[in-house]
């Protein structure tokens, strides 16, 4: 009898979530304004999903550019916050390779900043260092440092 009982609610459970798509949008109608539930102290925006997914991309763009472990130096983060929100900077301190061009690199850069709807927050080239900084707002996300020889 347990057995047939577990067996009922289980065959009822899959065949709720196969025709979900029938009725989820009629209960979404049926409660107009609803919102997922909030927890307090819960963060208002996920940066650090943000920022994470900056933080992979433009790694594989410095692997495409051939960029390798060999010519990082030094890699290190830093938490960082707004209000409730929490997001890891990230920063890479890169050997320059020999016929780098830092605006050659910005203007392969440039298409994907635009699609991922991020800016330069800052392009600041020193005597033997290019600097290069890449978030939204005021919030950094990447920053790179390449160390020209």
């Amino acid at each position: 009898m347990d057995l047939f009982l577990i067996a009922a609610l289980c065959a009822g459970g899959i065949a709720l979530w196969v025709s979900r798509a029938r009725w989820a949008p009629s209960l979404k109608r049926a409660v107009p304004g609803a919102t997922a539930p909030t927890v307090p102290g819960a963060p208002e925006r996920d940066w650090g999903a943000r920022a994470a997914a900056t933080q992979g991309w433009v790694r594989a763009f410095l692997s495409d550019a051939g960029v390798g472990d060999a010519d990082v130096l030094k890699a290190y983060n830093a938490e960082r916050r707004e209000g409730d929100s929490v997001w890891v900077e990230s920063t890479l301190e890169i050997r320059a390779r020999r016929g780098f061009s830092s605006g050659r690199f910005l203007a392969r850069l440039a298409p994907r900043l635009h699609h991922e709807r991020l800016v330069v927050l800052n392009d600041a080239p020193t005597a033997g260092r290019w600097l290069l900084e890449l978030g939204e707002g005021a919030r950094i996300y990447q920053r790179l440092i390449f160390i020209l020889s």
